[in-house]
């Protein structure tokens, strides 16, 4: 049995088979001959109540704490000192975060070859071997740990009047996470800054985090090259400068604990509507959290914005979130594992008991309810999964009742597959649902109906540099109406700055009736992709449809009419440069109007040397037809209601391909 897997076995017996012990009796129990130095810790404590709860908190919840063993960051120094040396030669501080620039990309190719020839040729010395904290650590460590955290919990002016329940979530844990060295790092830290941040009243605690936290801005991103290379403690990350997500959030946490702040990583262990997952750092105030990029930049404490599943970023897009989990310390025993569901058949996501659900925390949830079909005999839970890196990734658990599943608290606006775990495996459960901005489920199965289909992406995300060129072209764009031509009376709407690659509507402030639009733009030139106006009616809104160009347009550079911004399609549109700044539009009726719609002009995607396969959700994906790219893909006769995806042939197993959603001429991406 490898050590990973004793660890979950230790935290299998201990905490779930054992249930008529106390978890300090059980806790003692795994820790075999280290059980004297436990002991030791309690009686130390035994005259301090609140120590001595601390104590036991440290202890009941220690079992399947582990670290590396040292010997392996030791073996590693030879490799520091190369790696060293040769970010000095690129400079370290003229290395892009993101790796953007030729010097960054340079300086990667050759950390990542260098990494590659030390990590072969060492490759037995570097074998992470485990040091299980209930049977190692030290009485000496863990009330060194108790003490300081005391002291700055109680020195902290904003922190001093939490809970104890909060002090012990996220102040008094000596581990961030497994693997990590135990050493003396938040007694550095606390030398280092000790009195210089959140001991004085009368500051903003977010504006002294944010000066703190700029004294760590040497340390960027890797650009994810040399991923493999060990980095177990606070000293190694500081001399290379460069780490992942993970490694940055381990080291704010420690720094903010050192000092009293409570503090934490939060994780979504899959987007919704792009690949890989993200983990990042939170600060904790009793009634609010503040999340905030681990490393640093200019607008680090955005997150807790652009993770409402509501908002997007000007650059990168929208974000969808399905569940986001605190790491913990703490045990948290619900779920399959703690119900005595072997690992086997538990997505390695869900193997941990050391998690938070704080979904709610970031973004407006909803329990969703998922008949399920061919369940094996025996199964207790299912898995909601998002299309993730060309596969389907599980987000969360459900349990099953006769054949329903309940997953609570997920994420709306995205589709989702019900699936089981077999023997490691991933078996489909039932049909994709998507979970709809209100709340409600649909099921995505093929319907009989037919429509047509026209599309130019198959990534679902912004092209760089095409579409955020486009989307800037109408961003602040202003519509006026009027009665009369040439009066133009109130602002109809304004074009937002954040722009998504499907249709937005916005509201028509204006209560006067118009015929005529004038369409101000910030730009000089045209780029959209589709455009309607929506008038109230007894019967509700309806669609204005007789709208009509007064400004004579000219084709496009590639020969686009801009009619194409009136017809069924949102994928077909017109982009060019104009003469003048505004255009002006026939509605061909006054009507008062009550929304505007529009869709950003959308590059064709597709290179011309390509063959594209439309492929549609039955128990899998499934090629219907294909198509050569160079220009839009037009299909005729697909089925209503169904779950797509568009893949080039050459290569099936692309991991950015999104699925979409199909509905009345326009792409839902998800």
């Amino acid at each position: 049995m490898s050590n990973l897997r004793f660890t979950l076995y230790l935290v299998l017996i201990f905490l779930v088979a054992c249930r008529q012990e106390s978890s300090l009796e059980r806790a003692l129990a795994a820790s075999g001959d280290n059980r004297k130095e436990l002991e030791l810790v309690l009686d130390y404590f035994r005259g301090d109540s609140l120590k001595y709860k601390a104590a036991c908190f440290l202890i009941e919840n220690m079992p399947g704490a582990f670290a590396v063993d040292e010997k392996i960051v030791a073996a590693c120094q030879p490799f520091y000192q190369m790696y060293d040396s040769l970010s000095h030669t690129y400079d370290y501080d003229s290395l892009s975060i993101y790796d953007q620039y030729p010097s960054g990309k340079d300086w990667g190719r050759q950390i990542d070859s260098l990494w590659n020839a030390y990590s072969s040729y060492n490759n037995e010395k570097l074998k992470k071997d485990m040091c299980i904290d209930i049977k190692t650590i030290k009485a000496s460590r863990l009330i060194t740990e108790i003490e300081q955290a005391f002291r700055v919990w109680k020195e902290n002016v904003y922190t001093r009047n939490y809970s104890f329940e909060t002090f012990c979530d996220y102040i008094l844990p000596y581990r961030q996470g497994n693997g990590l060295l135990v050493d003396s790092a938040r007694q550095v830290f606390y030398s280092r800054h000790h009195g210089q941040f959140f001991a004085n009243p009368g500051k903003n605690m977010i504006e002294e985090a944010d000066s703190l936290l700029r004294l760590y801005s040497y340390i960027g991103h890797s650009g994810f090259h040399a991923t493999g290379i060990p980095i177990w403690d606070v000293a190694t990350l500081e001399k290379l400068r460069h780490g992942l997500c993970t490694h940055k959030c381990w080291h704010n946490a420690l720094l903010f604990s050192s000092l009293g702040i409570a503090a934490a990583t939060d994780i979504v262990p899959a987007w919704a509507n792009r690949g890989s997952s993200h983990s990042w750092s939170v600060l904790i105030e009793e009634g609010d959290i503040h999340p905030f990029n681990p490393f640093w930049e200019q607008d680090l404490w955005q997150y807790k914005r652009l993770y409402s599943n509501m908002d997007y970023h000007k650059y990168w897009g929208r974000f969808r979130l399905p569940k986001v989990f605190r790491k913990t310390y703490r045990y948290y025993m619900e779920g399959p594992l703690a119900d005595g569901v072997p690992a086997k058949d538990i997505p390695e996501a869900f193997r941990s008991l050391r998690k938070k659900d704080v979904s709610h925390e970031y973004f407006d949830t909803v329990n969703v309810r998922i008949k399920l079909r061919k369940m094996p005999s025996g199964t207790k839970y299912a898995y909601l999964c998002v299309w993730n890196y060309n596969n389907w990734k599980p987000v969360h658990w459900g349990k099953i009742t006769g054949d329903v599943a309940l997953f609570s608290g997920m994420g709306k606006d995205i589709v989702y597959l019900p699936m089981y775990c077999m023997d490691g495996e991933m078996v489909v459960a039932a049909d994709p649902v998507l979970v709809q901005k209100d709340g409600k489920v649909r099921i995505l199965y093929p319907e009989d109906t037919r429509e047509e289909m026209v599309t130019t992406q198959y990534t679902g995300v912004l092209v760089y540099p095409l579409n955020r060129y486009n989307n800037g072209i109408i961003t602040g764009t202003v519509l006026k109406g009027g009665k009369v031509y040439g009066r133009w009376g109130d602002t109809l709407c304004v074009f937002p700055e954040q722009i998504e690659l499907n249709s937005q509507r916005l509201q028509v402030q204006s209560k006067d009736s118009v015929r005529y639009v004038r369409m101000m733009l910030p730009t000089k030139g045209m780029a959209l992709g589709d455009l309607k106006f929506y008038k109230e009616t007894f019967s509700g809104k309806e669609l204005v449809k007789s709208v009509r160009w007064m400004t004579s347009l000219p084709l496009s550079f590639k020969g686009e009419p801009a009619d194409n911004i009136f017809d069924a399609w949102s994928s077909t549109g017109y982009r060019r440069p104009l003469d003048t700044d505004y255009v002006d539009l026939d509605l061909g009726e006054c009507c008062l109007l009550s929304e505007v719609s529009f869709c950003p002009y959308l590059d064709v995607e597709y290179k011309e040397d390509e063959i594209y396969e439309l492929c549609i959700w039955q128990n899998g994906w499934q090629v219907i037809t294909s198509g050569k790219g160079g220009k839009p893909l037009h299909f005729t006769g697909v089925p209503k209601n169904a779950l797509w995806l568009i893949r080039p042939s050459s290569q099936k197993e692309r991991k950015h391909v999104r699925p979409f959603v199909y509905e009345n001429g326009e792409v839902y991406w998800y």
